[in-house]
């Protein structure tokens, strides 16, 4: 069999709360900077947590965009991972829990009986509509499109079904695109019913602290990112992180619950691992109570001795929560990590979760390294990656 082609992480988009591209968040990040910092702006009496949302993990513009706040932040971060580049041979995967799901809800505050705001959605679904006003927009109307949906774990899922592409040879290039736009009363209620959201009275407890002890849930935020891969006969250009590994699975355990064993997240750490030293593990930390301290264990079990001391990242406390999308979030918030070679610190760590991982609120410095990064997301669904950045030769 021939070798496998090198996967080049060639160029990445990142539009957060906290920043329009990928180096001005993770300045922000550098900073201390976080979504709660926003919340002592904000009136007491404000409970809904739609509208805390908006008001403190809102991307500035996106409500308003039309047809679709998803498709104004997907665009963005696709034109950012594809400028100054020249490829003909791209396919498209899209990473989505919702797509342009408010393309089918009326605004927050219209009677329920509204009619949908682009028609077609209705028809062909808020991914496919996604995909076709996403591609009209980036002129690439015929390039081959996959959209892939695995709850939390999307954006992960569609990385390796991509890298699968350039693997068998499907494809030279894929634009990987995930989108998280859907602060609406719809999803934020339901989440809060369900016990995962953290407290929306009184307003300053409503901030996210995974890692922590004291941590009572995640918040929302709206995030959109993108990679664009291309695969090589030899190693490319220093510069470009290498995609190692990717994984995808399922723990069938409850449709909402997490499991008490971690099992598969131990797996999935073990699957992407290489003989490359770890520089830093992403865990998904989402926050909630039933999942932080349960997932490090997994993540501890499968590195063993290598995970006393090693730097972890939880970007969660500093955005929020971005449902389908939080995985590739998290891999363009690792490029910049491991390019600039130092941890962001975690300013919402008071009492941390007892772990060999180092979890402090400092900034940390790196060594090049692998970087693993970790999603997973109701129904069992879970998905996992690995990346390094190279020494120049």
């Amino acid at each position: 069999m021939p070798p496998e082609p090198y996967i080049a992480i060639q160029r990445v988009g990142l539009v957060t709360p906290l920043g329009p591209s990928p180096w001005s968040t993770f300045t922000a990040l550098l900073n201390g900077s976080t979504t709660a910092d926003r919340l002592a702006a904000l009136p007491q009496n404000v409970t809904s947590p739609t509208a805390i949302a908006h008001a403190t993990a809102a991307c500035a513009g996106a409500r308003f965009a039309s047809p679709d706040p998803a498709l104004a932040l997907a665009e963005s971060v696709a034109r950012q991972a594809l400028e100054g580049t020249n490829i003909q041979d791209l396919h498209l995967v899209l990473g989505c829990s919702k797509g342009a799901i408010l393309s089918l809800l009326p605004p927050d505050n219209a009677p329920l009986n509204t009619p949908p705001r682009i028609p077609e959605a209705a028809a062909i679904g808020p991914f496919a509509s996604l995909a076709s006003h996403l591609r009209a927009r980036l002129n690439i109307p015929t390039a081959p499109t996959h959209s892939i949906t695995a709850a939390c774990a999307s954006s992960l899922a569609a990385l390796h079904h991509a890298r699968e592409l350039l693997l068998s040879g499907t494809a030279q290039s894929a634009l990987v695109v995930t989108v998280e736009a859907a602060l609406h009363p719809v999803f934020s209620e339901t989440y809060s019913r369900l016990g995962v959201l953290a407290p929306t009275d009184p307003i300053e407890a409503h901030r996210c602290t995974p890692l922590d002890r004291s941590r009572t849930g995640f918040t929302l935020c709206e995030c959109a990112a993108a990679v664009l891969l291309t695969s090589h006969d030899s190693p490319p250009h220093f510069s470009f992180p290498l995609l190692a590994k990717t994984a995808v699975a399922t723990e069938p355990f409850h449709l909402l619950k997490s499991p008490p064993v971690f099992e598969t997240t131990r797996n999935l750490t073990e699957a992407v691992r290489t003989d490359t030293p770890l520089a830093l593990v992403h865990p998904h930390a989402t926050g909630t109570q039933d999942n932080d301290a349960a997932e490090l264990a997994a993540i501890e079990q499968a590195l063993a001795d290598d995970a006393r001391g090693l730097p972890a990242y939880a970007s969660k406390g500093a955005i929020g929560h971005p449902l389908g999308s939080s995985g590739l979030v998290n891999l363009v918030l690792a490029c910049i990590v491991a390019r600039a070679r130092r941890r962001p610190p975690m300013p919402w760590l008071i009492d941390p979760i007892d772990s060999p991982l180092q979890l402090g609120n400092a900034p940390v410095p790196l060594r090049n390294g692998l970087h693993i990064l970790l999603s997973a997301g109701f129904g069992g669904h879970a998905a996992a990656a690995s990346f390094l950045v190279r020494e120049p030769d």
